[in-house]
């Protein structure tokens, strides 16, 4: 209840912004922020919170109706540095979620604002761990999980072997590889194809690209199917004429970021990408995606990993596991 807190009320309702789950305490005063920027642009925080009015929000003062009303619930780590407010916080997550709402995070970190940068970790990754769409941004990611490029290689490994189906999971529903495993084939074809496609690029073109930068796009292009496909059963008669349950494969996509955008987004929260590594993997789907294609073709032109790696992953579609796969053999 002080004359800051009153001023940025008025100025979300000239906005036009929903005001009622905001609570005026006259115990505290609202939390100032200041932002510095220093010659090359880089912004530096400080704060007078000590509490702020935003650390004392307590569970019972939530306006529950909200949540009820709303398709999304957002929130931000900000309100994990301080009980009650993290508590609350807490709380309000596993009320959305038992509502059925969609999960979104912004980790939005600020270090003064915590006790310890263990704390600060401790709490972002709960929040992760609990949102559908996360923003987060790459200090955010090298916060988190700061390593070499060997320690974030074993960690993307560990992922795949222990916390994925990317070594059983099909590589469609129907089309190419739609059987168990078919997802690191394709993965394994795709990169066969494109070492042979970076080696004309380098014998006509004087186009080179390391063994590395190759391996990430021919068999990470992909990760975004991981997790994302489920096994349904349904009756079809059989030659005798017999009605007999059989598998098929439907889809559960539980991060819906996309195609490319998606795997490019997974394997940055492991390895740093290059600029040819990321726009390999973002635009490997060519002009057979939903991106403008505009957009699609400037990339492969300027980015020729990203082209080659388009023409391996329809080689490897078409050709070694499509209706022609038969006929090539």
């Amino acid at each position: 209840d002080d004359t800051f807190g009153h001023l940025l009320v008025g100025t979300v309702k000239d906005a036009g912004i929903e005001t009622r789950g905001i609570v005026i305490d006259p115990a505290v005063f609202t939390t100032l922020a200041f932002v510095t920027f220093d010659d090359s642009g880089d912004r530096s925080f400080s704060f007078a919170r000590k509490p702020g009015a935003d650390t004392r929000l307590s569970w019972e003062e939530v306006d529950k109706s909200l949540i009820d009303e709303a398709k999304v619930f957002h929130f931000g780590t900000l309100s994990l540095t301080d009980d009650p407010v993290r508590t609350t916080t807490q709380r309000c997550v596993a009320y959305a979620k038992e509502q059925g709402k969609l999960i979104t995070c912004d980790p939005n970190l600020r270090k003064p604002l915590w006790r310890s940068e263990e704390e600060a970790k401790e709490q972002i990754l709960w929040s992760l761990q609990q949102a559908d769409v996360v923003k987060i941004s790459d200090d955010e990611v090298d916060f988190l999980w700061s390593c070499t490029p060997e320690e974030g290689a074993d960690k993307l490994l560990d992922f795949l072997l222990n916390g994925s189906d990317f070594f059983t999971a099909p590589a469609s529903t129907r089309y190419h590889g739609a059987h168990e495993g078919g997802l690191v084939e394709h993965s394994l074809n795709v990169y066969d194809c494109l070492v042979d496609m970076v080696g004309r690029l380098k014998e006509r073109y004087g186009i080179e690209y390391t063994d590395e930068s190759i391996a990430i796009a021919g068999l990470l292009h992909d990760i975004c199917k991981v997790n994302f496909y489920k096994t349904s059963y349904r009756n079809v008669k059989d030659e005798t004429g017999r009605w007999q349950s059989v598998p098929y494969y439907t889809i559960e996509d539980t991060l819906p970021y996309g195609h490319g955008e998606k795997s490019a987004y997974i394997v940055s929260a492991y390895i740093r990408l290059t600029r040819d590594e990321a726009f390999a993997i973002r635009y490997h789907m060519g002009f057979s995606g939903t991106e403008d294609p505009g957009n699609v073709g400037r990339a492969l032109e300027m980015f020729p990993l990203a082209y080659a790696t388009c023409c391996a992953d329809m080689e490897a579609a078409f050709l070694l596991e499509g209706k022609l796969a038969g006929e090539n053999k």
